[in-house]
């Protein structure tokens, strides 16, 4: 007996997502929005500009004595390290999904 496991997808249109928030939300998520894009436009002028579209990495993120625990643990994530500029994984690496209970009240 074969067991698969299957998937539901949601597709829904940003229009009518955006339209069903309140309004007080949407000016919130309007300015964070504008922040971010000048943010990304900026740095992305610069990579054009500067010839620095690509990055080639010399060496993985973590060092010898992480590489088995990081490449390991799926829930292990890289953080930006602002000495470098580049990313790095800590080594308290979280072991367990925390579980989220705020959507269980709305059903």
């Amino acid at each position: 007996m074969r067991h698969s496991l299957g998937g539901v997808a949601l597709v829904v249109n940003p229009r009518y997502l955006l339209v069903a928030v309140p309004p007080s939300l949407y000016e919130s998520y309007k300015a964070r929005h504008k922040e971010r894009y000048l943010k990304s436009y900026k740095v992305m002028s610069e990579m054009m500009t500067s010839n620095t579209l690509v990055k080639i990495k010399e060496a993985p993120p973590y060092t010898t004595e992480l590489e088995t625990p990081v490449l390991l643990n799926s829930l292990a994530r890289a953080s930006p390290d602002k000495k470098t500029g580049s990313y790095t994984f800590k080594e308290n690496q979280p072991t367990e999904v925390k579980q989220n209970f705020a959507n269980v009240g709305a059903i």
